[in-house]
């Protein structure tokens, strides 16, 4: 079975073996544009990935797009033509919350069309299936759940601390609530995120603020804490599992919301402690427990390292990727 696909997971071995990587199929003069762009810039590596699928598309037995813009015009072009073959598959889908407005129901619409083509798509977290189902108006049987991988290459248990607590992210993340549940205890915490996710806090004294970090920074501070709290608002769409997994990967215990993001990812008080969404008073008392048994605070380190190690390395999400791809093109498993 050939793949096509414009999503490089390096750490993969098997990816590597299996797929076929875009930017492998630029031609000479691709590959100068390229260079004369100086990148080129994010914003248009879907242009130069859209003209090597299509100017392979029959090559292949199925084509993986990670890219949304690059998936979504593939959809169209197909939708248009009428393509069924290759397959289509697409990894990690992530739609924004509803709204009443006109502007945001034609983009609804219009999503519609882009998606009604696509033959596969993957998704984080269980519940999006139904909920992206009834948003595109596609069949269940089109959307598979993929459980997210750790970027921790070689997961490990890291028991050391220097006693803070860490939080860190972008997306989705309620760090007002964690605020309100830490002010006041006697306990350091290090709040990472971004400039216009910090913006609007207000900091307490046992808290610092880290804006626009380096990702090996946000990693010395992770291996360096004494356990992750991943505070969530409710969404659509499935957010956090990054930090939680990282955190798993490394042995440091996690407190997380119970949300669309966490809940087939921590099992409460097995791999993870998790809290109702917006409530300062449960999140401080976890906190607390978590801070006062030993006992609890190995179990869920133990129990967290060994979920990354069984479901969610790098190899574990390519084998499930390429399992689902070949059930879809009616090879056995």
């Amino acid at each position: 079975m050939k793949i096509l696909t414009d999503i490089d997971i390096y750490q993969s071995p098997i990816w590597k073996e299996k797929t076929e990587l875009t930017e492998n199929l630029y031609s000479w003069w691709l590959r100068r544009i390229k260079k004369t762009l100086a990148g080129p810039p994010e914003r248009l590596k879907h242009l130069f990935d859209l003209w090597v699928i299509i100017g392979n598309l029959f090559r292949y037995d199925a084509v993986i797009t990670g890219n949304i813009k690059t998936a979504q015009i593939l959809g169209l072009v197909r939708a248009v033509v009428g393509w069924k073959s290759p397959k289509h598959i697409v990894l990690e889908l992530m739609l924004d919350e509803q709204q009443e407005s006109l502007k945001w129901k034609f983009k609804r619409a219009i999503q519609r069309i882009l998606f009604s083509s696509v033959d596969l798509i993957f998704v984080s977290s269980k519940s999006e299936i139904a909920t992206y189902a009834e948003r595109l108006k596609l069949p269940r049987e089109r959307f598979c759940f993929l459980p997210f991988h750790t970027d921790i290459i070689h997961p490990v248990r890291i028991s050391t601390h220097k006693g803070y607590i860490l939080s860190a992210g972008k997306t989705g993340r309620d760090f007002d609530t964690l605020l309100r549940a830490v002010e006041g205890m006697d306990v350091k915490v290090v709040v990472v995120s971004d400039g216009y996710n910090a913006q609007s806090l207000k900091i307490p004294q046992n808290v610092r603020l880290m804006v626009d970090i380096t990702y090996e920074h946000y990693l010395r501070l992770l291996r360096d804490c004494y356990f992750v709290v991943v505070p969530l608002y409710r969404l659509v769409k499935s957010t956090g599992q990054v930090v939680i997994l990282e955190a798993m990967g490394l042995g440091k215990p996690v407190i997380a919301t119970e949300t669309v993001g966490t809940v087939d990812y921590i099992q409460h008080g097995i791999n993870g402690l998790m809290v109702p969404v917006g409530d300062a008073k449960a999140l401080r008392a976890a906190i607390k427990e978590l801070m006062a048994d030993r006992l609890l605070y190995e179990k869920l380190a133990l129990n967290g390292l060994e979920t990354v190690c069984k479901y969610h390395t790098f190899e574990a999400y390519v084998k499930t990727i390429l399992r689902e791809t070949r059930l879809l093109q009616g090879y056995a498993s």
